[in-house]
């Protein structure tokens, strides 16, 4: 029963497409996140969503590319980890 589980996981969710777009949202919220010292931090957070949002929405409109929804939320999830540091950091 668990190994079926985890060849579904692995068949809907290939891991390693899933890490390139966490490791890109990782990035991307570095390469933003110095807007934090002129503007709050939920600029770099919007820059970083939209981007991945509008990355599968674009796939979507282009094949052979497919969208996927969990590839953005791997981006976004990506980019928490920075986001959280600054917000802890800075107060």
């Amino acid at each position: 029963m668990f190994s079926a589980l985890i060849d579904w996981i692995n068949a809907h969710f290939p891991a390693e497409d899933k890490l390139r777009h966490f490791a890109t949202g990782t990035v991307g919220a570095f390469a933003t996140v110095w807007l934090c010292l002129w503007v709050d931090l939920w600029v770099p957070a919007s820059i970083v969503t939209v981007v991945a949002v509008g990355k599968e929405l674009w796939d979507r409109q282009h094949q052979p590319h497919q969208a996927d929804p969990w590839d953005a939320a791997a981006t976004i999830m990506g980019a928490l980890p920075i986001w959280i540091v600054w917000a802890v950091s800075h107060g």
